[in-house]
């Protein structure tokens, strides 16, 4: 999984999803060699994904990647 293309998102206030799991995660990636990239939106809940959809790097990103 450390060679994987991850970027992960996250709000800080999501009570479906703890957090914490998402950091533990990008900490266990990191630490097995793994170059993630992690965003974590202060004070969003659970829908993150509206604010991960309009990162302006998130396309160019995303098609750049390969295994």
């Amino acid at each position: 999984m450390k060679n994987t293309p991850v970027w992960a998102f996250h709000g800080s206030n999501d009570k479906v999803v703890k957090v914490i799991l998402t950091r533990d995660m990008i900490k266990a990636m990191e630490n097995s060699g793994g170059k993630p990239k992690y965003t974590e939106y202060k004070g969003v809940g659970h829908d993150s994904w509206v604010k991960a959809y309009s990162e302006k790097e998130l396309l160019d990103w995303l098609f750049k990647q390969t295994l």
